[in-house]
């Protein structure tokens, strides 16, 4: 192992893997994160030397260029698809529930629990199928496992590209005000980022999730 990736805004190291869902996801686990899922187009860091890193994809293909990690874009009904937006071949699932009791009180889990099933948080999450791209757009419906990811890793939403490369320090939110009020410094949202060149497809075009 050795080999970095870019998670909730850090490079955080792999210390092992292994393969799910056939070639198209493995499981990291990360020194300091525990398990992570990663897909086939997602950056890896391996560094060269002292200040430098090599940048490459997780197909083999390398690139010592500018990052480019936008996800692969889709349209339908000639709007485009945001990265965070349901598909109906993704269908949630409910497994077999437990309970179990500890200091901290009852908590239900999976019987059948996997690494994508928690946050780093520990907190479960439902479980719903990985299929971007197949089927039919679910407008408004956000994807759960991707919404997470992208608030996560502040990754664009319409896009789904690290919105760190634009800034490591601030990043860009286009939300629609409750009551029409204007929107405070400090307030909360579950609507994850855009990268500039999405804001404007992202306040006008798309079906937004977060109306």
């Amino acid at each position: 192992m050795g080999d970095y990736v870019l998670v909730a805004g850090r490079y955080r190291r792999v210390n092992d893997m292994c393969n799910r869902g056939g070639a198209t996801e493995r499981v990291l686990m990360l020194e300091g994160f525990g398990p992570w899922v990663m897909t086939t187009n997602h950056l890896i860091y391996r560094p060269i030397k002292r200040g430098h890193v090599r940048t490459h994809h997780a197909s083999g293909r390398q690139t010592s260029m500018a990052l480019l990690s936008a996800k692969v874009r889709y349209r339908q009904g000639g709007l485009t698809v945001p990265f965070i937006t349901a598909w109906d071949s993704e269908r949630i699932t409910v497994p077999r529930l437990g309970v179990r009791v500890s200091g901290a009180g009852p908590s239900i889990y999976f019987a059948d629990e996997g690494p994508m099933d928690r946050d780093q948080h520990g907190i479960l999450w439902v479980r719903q199928g990985l299929g971007r791209g197949r089927g039919k757009a679910l407008f408004p419906t956000v994807h759960a496992y991707r919404q997470r990811r992208a608030m996560y890793d502040l990754l664009c939403q319409v896009y789904g590209g690290l919105t760190i490369e634009e800034s490591d320090t601030r990043q860009l939110y286009v939300m629609n005000s409750a009551r029409g009020q204007p929107i405070r410094e400090g307030e909360r949202t579950t609507a994850p980022p855009v990268c500039r060149s999405c804001a404007p497809e992202a306040s006008h075009e798309l079906p937004s999730p977060h109306q």
